[in-house]
Protein backbone atom coordinates (compact mmCIF):
# COMPACT_ATOMS: atom_id res chain seq x y z
CA UNK A 1 0.00 0.00 0.00
CA UNK A 2 2.83 2.36 0.91
CA UNK A 3 4.50 1.64 -2.42
CA UNK A 4 1.26 2.43 -4.31
CA UNK A 5 0.85 5.79 -2.51
CA UNK A 6 4.45 6.74 -3.22
CA UNK A 7 3.89 5.92 -6.94
CA UNK A 8 0.78 8.20 -7.13
CA UNK A 9 2.60 11.06 -5.39
CA UNK A 10 5.47 10.76 -7.86
CA UNK A 11 3.04 10.87 -10.84
CA UNK A 12 1.30 13.98 -9.46
CA UNK A 13 4.62 15.77 -9.06
CA UNK A 14 5.53 15.04 -12.70
CA UNK A 15 2.16 16.39 -14.12
CA UNK A 16 2.48 20.07 -15.43
CA UNK A 17 0.61 22.40 -13.10
CA UNK A 18 -0.92 24.59 -15.89
CA UNK A 19 -2.15 21.75 -18.08
CA UNK A 20 -5.98 21.65 -17.91
CA UNK A 21 -7.84 18.40 -17.82
CA UNK A 22 -9.98 17.86 -20.97
CA UNK A 23 -11.90 14.75 -19.97
CA UNK A 24 -11.55 13.69 -23.56
CA UNK A 25 -12.99 16.99 -25.02
CA UNK A 26 -11.27 20.35 -25.70
CA UNK A 27 -12.71 23.23 -23.64
CA UNK A 28 -14.72 26.09 -25.12
CA UNK A 29 -12.78 29.36 -25.44
CA UNK A 30 -14.60 31.94 -23.35
CA UNK A 31 -12.61 34.80 -24.97
CA UNK A 32 -12.29 33.98 -28.67
CA UNK A 33 -9.93 36.05 -30.78
CA UNK A 34 -11.94 38.28 -33.13
CA UNK A 35 -11.60 37.39 -36.77
CA UNK A 36 -9.39 39.95 -38.49
CA UNK A 37 -10.49 41.47 -41.76
CA UNK A 38 -7.76 41.43 -44.37
CA UNK A 39 -6.15 44.82 -44.46
CA UNK A 40 -6.61 46.76 -47.67
CA UNK A 41 -3.63 48.52 -49.18
CA UNK A 42 -3.81 52.31 -49.16
CA UNK A 43 -4.51 54.11 -52.38
CA UNK A 44 -1.58 54.58 -54.67
CA UNK A 45 0.47 57.71 -54.25
CA UNK A 46 1.52 57.55 -57.87
CA UNK A 47 0.22 60.83 -59.32
CA UNK A 48 -0.01 59.30 -62.77
CA UNK A 49 -2.50 56.59 -61.81
CA UNK A 50 -4.17 55.21 -64.89
CA UNK A 51 -2.70 57.47 -67.49
CA UNK A 52 -4.61 58.38 -70.58
CA UNK A 53 -3.36 60.31 -73.56
CA UNK A 54 -4.77 61.76 -76.69
CA UNK A 55 -5.09 64.78 -78.87
CA UNK A 56 -8.05 67.11 -78.79
CA UNK A 57 -8.43 69.30 -81.81
CA UNK A 58 -10.49 71.85 -79.93
CA UNK A 59 -12.33 72.83 -83.07
CA UNK A 60 -16.09 73.03 -82.93
CA UNK A 61 -18.37 74.66 -85.42
CA UNK A 62 -21.14 74.68 -82.84
CA UNK A 63 -19.08 75.75 -79.88
CA UNK A 64 -17.25 78.99 -79.48
CA UNK A 65 -16.01 77.97 -76.03
CA UNK A 66 -13.92 74.93 -76.95
CA UNK A 67 -10.42 74.59 -75.60
CA UNK A 68 -7.69 73.96 -78.12
CA UNK A 69 -4.48 72.06 -77.66
CA UNK A 70 -3.13 68.63 -76.90
CA UNK A 71 -3.52 67.10 -73.48
CA UNK A 72 -2.58 63.99 -71.55
CA UNK A 73 -4.61 63.34 -68.43
CA UNK A 74 -3.68 61.54 -65.25
CA UNK A 75 -6.16 58.94 -64.08
CA UNK A 76 -7.11 58.58 -60.45
CA UNK A 77 -5.89 55.61 -58.42
CA UNK A 78 -8.22 53.15 -56.67
CA UNK A 79 -8.73 53.50 -52.96
CA UNK A 80 -10.09 50.94 -50.55
CA UNK A 81 -13.90 50.87 -50.66
CA UNK A 82 -13.91 50.55 -46.88
CA UNK A 83 -12.21 53.92 -46.38
CA UNK A 84 -14.65 56.51 -45.00
CA UNK A 85 -15.43 59.57 -47.02
CA UNK A 86 -13.99 62.60 -45.29
CA UNK A 87 -16.56 65.40 -44.96
CA UNK A 88 -15.60 68.75 -46.42
CA UNK A 89 -15.84 71.99 -44.48
CA UNK A 90 -19.14 72.96 -46.09
CA UNK A 91 -21.20 71.40 -43.30
CA UNK A 92 -23.96 68.92 -43.97
CA UNK A 93 -22.86 66.39 -46.54
CA UNK A 94 -24.92 64.97 -49.37
CA UNK A 95 -24.74 61.21 -50.01
CA UNK A 96 -21.88 60.12 -52.22
CA UNK A 97 -22.96 58.29 -55.39
CA UNK A 98 -22.26 54.57 -55.72
CA UNK A 99 -19.33 53.43 -57.80
CA UNK A 100 -15.68 52.45 -57.72
CA UNK A 101 -14.01 54.92 -55.35
CA UNK A 102 -10.75 56.41 -56.62
CA UNK A 103 -8.56 59.31 -55.57
CA UNK A 104 -5.28 61.08 -56.33
CA UNK A 105 -2.74 62.98 -54.26
CA UNK A 106 -3.77 66.60 -53.58
CA UNK A 107 -1.68 69.68 -54.25
CA UNK A 108 -0.60 71.38 -57.45
CA UNK A 109 -1.79 69.60 -60.60
CA UNK A 110 -0.17 70.26 -63.97
CA UNK A 111 -2.05 67.46 -65.73
CA UNK A 112 -5.80 67.01 -65.91
CA UNK A 113 -7.15 64.38 -63.51
CA UNK A 114 -9.43 61.95 -65.35
CA UNK A 115 -12.42 60.33 -63.65
CA UNK A 116 -13.39 57.34 -65.76
CA UNK A 117 -16.83 55.93 -66.42
CA UNK A 118 -18.33 54.37 -63.29
CA UNK A 119 -15.72 55.89 -60.96
CA UNK A 120 -16.37 58.12 -57.95
CA UNK A 121 -13.45 60.45 -57.31
CA UNK A 122 -13.22 61.15 -53.56
CA UNK A 123 -10.98 64.09 -52.77
CA UNK A 124 -11.47 63.56 -49.01
CA UNK A 125 -11.90 67.31 -48.48
CA UNK A 126 -8.36 68.02 -49.68
CA UNK A 127 -7.34 70.85 -52.02
CA UNK A 128 -6.38 70.37 -55.66
CA UNK A 129 -4.69 73.40 -57.21
CA UNK A 130 -4.54 74.02 -60.93
CA UNK A 131 -0.90 74.60 -61.82
CA UNK A 132 0.62 76.59 -64.71
CA UNK A 133 0.50 73.49 -66.90
CA UNK A 134 -3.30 73.86 -66.99
CA UNK A 135 -3.67 77.63 -67.15
CA UNK A 136 -3.15 80.90 -65.38
CA UNK A 137 -6.56 81.23 -63.73
CA UNK A 138 -7.63 84.06 -66.05
CA UNK A 139 -10.64 84.25 -68.38
CA UNK A 140 -8.67 82.67 -71.21
CA UNK A 141 -10.72 80.13 -73.18
CA UNK A 142 -7.63 78.00 -73.83
CA UNK A 143 -7.05 76.70 -70.32
CA UNK A 144 -7.23 72.96 -69.71
CA UNK A 145 -9.65 71.40 -67.20
CA UNK A 146 -8.47 70.45 -63.74
CA UNK A 147 -10.82 67.42 -63.89
CA UNK A 148 -12.42 65.60 -66.81
CA UNK A 149 -15.34 63.38 -65.80
CA UNK A 150 -16.24 60.72 -68.33
CA UNK A 151 -19.86 59.79 -69.03
CA UNK A 152 -21.17 58.13 -65.85
CA UNK A 153 -18.45 59.37 -63.48
CA UNK A 154 -18.73 61.44 -60.28
CA UNK A 155 -16.53 63.85 -58.34
CA UNK A 156 -17.00 64.35 -54.58
CA UNK A 157 -15.43 66.07 -51.58
CA UNK A 158 -12.94 68.12 -53.60
CA UNK A 159 -11.64 71.61 -52.86
CA UNK A 160 -10.27 73.41 -55.92
CA UNK A 161 -8.36 76.61 -56.60
CA UNK A 162 -5.65 77.97 -58.88
CA UNK A 163 -5.55 77.85 -62.67
CA UNK A 164 -7.27 75.62 -65.17
CA UNK A 165 -10.87 75.37 -66.29
CA UNK A 166 -12.53 73.57 -63.40
CA UNK A 167 -14.51 70.39 -64.03
CA UNK A 168 -15.60 69.21 -67.49
CA UNK A 169 -18.42 66.68 -67.84
CA UNK A 170 -18.22 64.72 -71.09
CA UNK A 171 -21.73 63.35 -70.54
CA UNK A 172 -23.79 62.39 -67.49
CA UNK A 173 -22.17 62.86 -64.10
CA UNK A 174 -22.43 64.17 -60.56
CA UNK A 175 -20.55 66.77 -58.55
CA UNK A 176 -21.19 66.40 -54.81
CA UNK A 177 -19.84 68.24 -51.76
CA UNK A 178 -17.24 70.21 -53.72
CA UNK A 179 -15.82 73.70 -53.20
CA UNK A 180 -14.19 75.91 -55.84
CA UNK A 181 -12.51 78.54 -53.73
CA UNK A 182 -11.63 80.92 -56.57
CA UNK A 183 -13.34 80.14 -59.88
CA UNK A 184 -11.07 80.52 -62.88
CA UNK A 185 -12.60 80.73 -66.38
CA UNK A 186 -15.56 78.50 -65.44
CA UNK A 187 -16.16 76.18 -62.51
CA UNK A 188 -18.16 73.57 -64.45
CA UNK A 189 -18.45 72.90 -68.18
CA UNK A 190 -21.11 70.63 -69.67
CA UNK A 191 -19.60 69.53 -72.95
CA UNK A 192 -21.05 69.96 -76.40
CA UNK A 193 -19.76 67.78 -79.21
CA UNK A 194 -16.59 69.79 -79.82
CA UNK A 195 -15.69 69.82 -76.13
CA UNK A 196 -16.40 66.10 -75.90
CA UNK A 197 -13.86 65.34 -78.60
CA UNK A 198 -11.28 67.53 -76.91
CA UNK A 199 -11.88 66.14 -73.43
CA UNK A 200 -12.09 62.55 -74.65
CA UNK A 201 -8.64 63.13 -76.14
CA UNK A 202 -7.35 64.12 -72.72
CA UNK A 203 -9.05 61.13 -71.09
CA UNK A 204 -7.91 58.70 -73.75
CA UNK A 205 -11.47 57.46 -74.25
CA UNK A 206 -14.51 57.85 -76.45
CA UNK A 207 -16.52 61.03 -76.96
CA UNK A 208 -19.71 58.96 -77.31
CA UNK A 209 -22.28 59.36 -74.53
CA UNK A 210 -25.22 57.16 -73.60
CA UNK A 211 -28.33 59.23 -74.24
CA UNK A 212 -29.10 62.76 -73.16
CA UNK A 213 -26.67 63.86 -70.42
CA UNK A 214 -27.99 64.07 -66.86
CA UNK A 215 -25.80 66.31 -64.70
CA UNK A 216 -26.25 66.92 -60.96
CA UNK A 217 -24.40 69.58 -58.96
CA UNK A 218 -25.22 68.94 -55.31
CA UNK A 219 -24.23 70.70 -52.07
CA UNK A 220 -21.32 72.53 -53.66
CA UNK A 221 -19.89 76.03 -53.23
CA UNK A 222 -18.39 78.35 -55.84
CA UNK A 223 -16.60 81.58 -54.92
CA UNK A 224 -15.36 84.59 -56.87
CA UNK A 225 -16.39 83.72 -60.42
CA UNK A 226 -15.56 86.68 -62.64
CA UNK A 227 -17.97 85.46 -65.32
CA UNK A 228 -19.84 82.12 -65.24
CA UNK A 229 -20.10 79.29 -62.76
CA UNK A 230 -21.58 76.74 -65.19
CA UNK A 231 -20.90 76.87 -68.95
CA UNK A 232 -23.37 74.68 -70.85
CA UNK A 233 -22.24 73.79 -74.37
CA UNK A 234 -24.72 71.00 -75.10
CA UNK A 235 -28.30 69.99 -74.38
CA UNK A 236 -28.65 68.32 -70.97
CA UNK A 237 -30.95 67.86 -68.00
CA UNK A 238 -29.25 69.61 -65.08
CA UNK A 239 -30.04 69.77 -61.36
CA UNK A 240 -28.43 72.26 -58.97
CA UNK A 241 -29.49 71.53 -55.39
CA UNK A 242 -28.19 72.88 -52.09
CA UNK A 243 -25.50 74.94 -53.82
CA UNK A 244 -23.97 78.27 -52.81
CA UNK A 245 -22.42 80.90 -55.08
CA UNK A 246 -20.54 83.87 -53.65
CA UNK A 247 -19.80 86.20 -56.53
CA UNK A 248 -20.43 85.62 -60.24
CA UNK A 249 -21.58 87.34 -63.40
CA UNK A 250 -23.97 84.50 -64.22
CA UNK A 251 -24.55 81.23 -62.40
CA UNK A 252 -25.60 79.20 -65.46
CA UNK A 253 -25.11 80.11 -69.13
CA UNK A 254 -25.95 78.12 -72.22
CA UNK A 255 -23.42 78.75 -74.97
CA UNK A 256 -23.91 82.30 -76.19
CA UNK A 257 -25.59 82.77 -79.54
CA UNK A 258 -26.59 79.11 -79.89
CA UNK A 259 -30.35 78.66 -80.07
CA UNK A 260 -30.31 74.86 -80.37
CA UNK A 261 -29.30 74.03 -76.78
CA UNK A 262 -32.57 72.84 -75.25
CA UNK A 263 -31.20 72.35 -71.74
CA UNK A 264 -33.58 71.93 -68.81
CA UNK A 265 -32.24 73.29 -65.51
CA UNK A 266 -33.76 72.75 -62.07
CA UNK A 267 -32.50 74.94 -59.22
CA UNK A 268 -33.64 74.08 -55.68
CA UNK A 269 -32.64 75.19 -52.19
CA UNK A 270 -29.73 77.31 -53.39
CA UNK A 271 -28.18 80.56 -52.17
CA UNK A 272 -26.64 82.73 -54.90
CA UNK A 273 -25.03 85.96 -53.67
CA UNK A 274 -23.32 88.90 -55.41
CA UNK A 275 -24.65 87.90 -58.83
CA UNK A 276 -24.07 90.70 -61.32
CA UNK A 277 -26.38 89.69 -64.17
CA UNK A 278 -28.53 86.56 -63.88
CA UNK A 279 -28.96 83.12 -62.36
CA UNK A 280 -29.83 81.58 -65.74
CA UNK A 281 -29.19 83.00 -69.18
CA UNK A 282 -29.93 81.39 -72.53
CA UNK A 283 -30.39 82.37 -76.16
CA UNK A 284 -32.27 79.14 -76.93
CA UNK A 285 -36.06 79.40 -77.05
CA UNK A 286 -36.41 75.72 -76.13
CA UNK A 287 -34.28 75.84 -72.96
CA UNK A 288 -36.15 75.96 -69.64
CA UNK A 289 -35.43 76.66 -65.98
CA UNK A 290 -37.31 75.91 -62.77
CA UNK A 291 -36.48 77.82 -59.57
CA UNK A 292 -37.57 76.56 -56.14
CA UNK A 293 -36.63 78.02 -52.75
CA UNK A 294 -33.91 80.19 -54.26
CA UNK A 295 -32.25 83.03 -52.37
CA UNK A 296 -30.45 85.47 -54.65
CA UNK A 297 -29.62 89.13 -55.17
CA UNK A 298 -29.33 88.75 -58.95
CA UNK A 299 -30.92 91.70 -60.80
CA UNK A 300 -32.42 89.14 -63.21
CA UNK A 301 -33.17 85.64 -62.10
CA UNK A 302 -33.65 84.64 -65.73
CA UNK A 303 -32.61 86.13 -69.08
CA UNK A 304 -34.30 84.22 -71.90
CA UNK A 305 -36.18 84.83 -75.16
CA UNK A 306 -39.57 84.19 -73.52
CA UNK A 307 -41.13 84.42 -70.05
CA UNK A 308 -42.69 81.01 -70.60
CA UNK A 309 -39.27 79.37 -70.36
CA UNK A 310 -39.01 80.07 -66.62
CA UNK A 311 -40.95 78.58 -63.72
CA UNK A 312 -40.80 80.03 -60.22
CA UNK A 313 -38.85 83.13 -61.29
CA UNK A 314 -39.81 86.55 -59.95
CA UNK A 315 -37.66 88.55 -62.38
CA UNK A 316 -37.32 87.67 -66.08
CA UNK A 317 -35.57 89.76 -68.68
CA UNK A 318 -34.78 89.54 -72.39
CA UNK A 319 -31.44 90.41 -73.92
CA UNK A 320 -30.06 89.67 -77.37
CA UNK A 321 -26.69 88.02 -77.81
CA UNK A 322 -23.97 90.58 -78.46
CA UNK A 323 -20.88 88.40 -78.57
Amino acid sequence: MLAYCMQRMLQDMMQPQDQPSYDGQPPANSNPTPSMQPSSPPYSTNPSGQSGSGTGGGSNSNNSNSNGGTGAGSGASPTSPSQPVTPSSTGTQAPVPPGKVVTAPPGVQNKTIVVHKGEVFDGKGQTYTGGPGLGDGSQSEHQQPLFVVEDGGSICNVHMNGGGDGVHFIGSGKMVNCVNEDVSEDAVTIDGQGNREHDAGIAGGSSEVSGRPQVEIINSTFNNASDKVVQDNGAADVVMSGDTVNGAGKVFRTNGGHNEIDTHLQVANCDFNQIQEAVFRTDAASATVSLTNLKTDAPNEVIAPSNSQASGATSISHKGYSG
